[in-house]
């Protein structure tokens, strides 16, 4: 019997070891999730900043319309004067005022190119009194959001604006034309005043469209924005809770980047508070304007502008003293005023605080005011307000006249704001009004 050799096992028959999956270690887990935490604030944080630069960016519009309007009340008020008196340093004025709307025409067209040369627009900008820190804010946001429809709109506004300003200019050569002539027409003189006059009304119409827009464009902004970041912190919580069941500490970041979305909500808010103000105040200035726009009575007039001034701040009484004679200050304008026996009173310069107010051309404010002081009547009863501001307003460092207005809760910010700004056109309208009834 024979024995046969067995025959070697080969090597792939041996058998091999499966190598193990590889796994994260808990220091590699903790530090993916305080990545990944940290690219969620990140994200929280950049449509925060994302959101105050494009509210910052607005309420820099806003205040350059306003900007925008007064050089071009103001120079429309020079052109005036210049067809009234003949005066050449009132058409030189003129000119000089006209430089703030033609630096932002400048800027907008500039920024309307595909490859804008930025420091054109800056320059335009400046020109147009635009705030340096606010420059960059203004660009980045024309150049985000032009195909925004409301920003779309009010591009559109201040495009049509810049042709009024346009046509202004072509009427003040004329009339320069004119006034410079040696004989000058006042046949042709008259229409182009006339001129002036109706591109002036289709400004005020045109800047109280521009602010609708802009505030329209502030409201989409701050609701896109809240959306945004209520979707973010959303899913930024979603991602947190998941990675809690992995590592405890989470639970602190999470806790933390909560209230960072808190902080940025409450910047935003702010923000838009801020702006809500501005609106209201450039609102407000439009309808006081709307109120005395063709008014050529000084009653009237002052009637119109106290009840108003009252109205709006919520006030109970009012009363506009007129200068005359440059030494007395004269009650024409009444609003809800109980003249007692007497009615109300004339001041001389220096006589009283409403003299005190016109003398010193500053603002004082009685708080609380004394019962005595002013007095209100009604078929109910009668009252007496806490608190009386008394406002002189000048124009060219004279003052022309002096608001007194009552109130029974104290004068807010916002409105101290308001009745400051919208002196000095006040003050400008008064002084057309007078120079009217001295040509008539």
């Amino acid at each position: 019997m024979t024995m046969q050799a067995t025959p070697p096992v080969e090597e792939s028959m041996k058998p091999q070891s499966v190598p193990s999956s590889p796994t994260l270690s808990p220091k590699l887990k903790l530090l993916g999730s305080v990545f990944i935490i940290l690219l969620m604030v990140a994200g929280l944080l950049g449509i925060g900043a994302a959101g105050v630069e494009v509210i910052s960016g607005l309420r820099a519009y806003v205040g350059g319309e306003g900007l925008w309007s007064k050089a071009q009340k103001d120079a429309t008020a020079e052109l005036l004067r210049y067809a009234a008196e003949r005066d050449e340093k009132h058409y030189q004025e003129f000119n000089r005022l006209l430089e703030a709307p033609l630096g932002l025409k400048q800027a907008r067209l500039e920024l309307e190119k595909k490859t804008p040369d930025l420091k054109v627009a800056h320059r335009g900008f400046e020109k147009g009194g635009i705030h340096p820190e606010d420059i960059e804010t203004m660009a980045r946001l024309f150049r985000w959001f032009r195909n925004a429809e409301h920003i779309d709109r009010a591009i559109g506004i201040w495009a049509r604006g810049d042709d009024l300003i346009a046509e202004l200019q072509r009427s003040g050569r004329a009339l320069h034309e004119q006034v410079s002539s040696n004989d000058p027409s006042e046949a042709e003189i008259r229409p182009l005043v006339a001129d002036v006059l109706r591109i002036n009304r289709e400004l005020t119409v045109l800047e109280q469209e521009f602010s609708y827009a802009l505030g329209d464009a502030s409201r989409w902004a701050a609701g896109l924005f809240i959306w945004t970041m209520v979707c973010f912190a959303a899913f930024a919580a979603a991602v947190c809770l998941g990675l809690f069941f992995f590592v405890g500490k989470i639970i602190s970041s999470l806790q933390a980047s909560r209230e960072a979305l808190a902080r940025e909500s409450e910047a935003l808010a702010q923000k838009s508070e801020e702006l809500e103000q501005q609106n209201w105040l450039i609102t407000a200035q439009n309808s006081l304007n709307e109120k005395i726009r063709g008014v050529i009575e000084e009653a009237q007039f002052c009637n119109n502008v106290i009840s108003f001034l009252v109205t709006q701040l919520q006030g109970v009484v009012g009363i506009f003293y007129v200068v005359r004679d440059e030494t007395r200050l004269c009650p024409v304008g009444l609003h809800a005023f109980d003249p007692g026996k007497h009615g109300p009173r004339e001041f001389q310069f220096g006589e009283g605080l409403v003299g005190q107010a016109a003398e010193q051309d500053q603002r004082i404010v009685v708080s609380p005011a004394p019962k005595h002081y002013l007095k209100v009547r009604s078929a109910l009863g009668e009252t007496h307000p806490r608190h009386i501001m008394i406002l002189p307003i000048a124009h060219e460092d004279r003052v022309v006249g002096v608001l007194e207005i009552g109130n029974l809760v104290p004068f807010s910010e916002t409105a101290i704001s308001f009745l400051e700004r919208a002196s000095g056109n006040i003050a400008i309208a008064l002084k057309m009004l007078h120079a009217t009834e001295r040509r008539d």
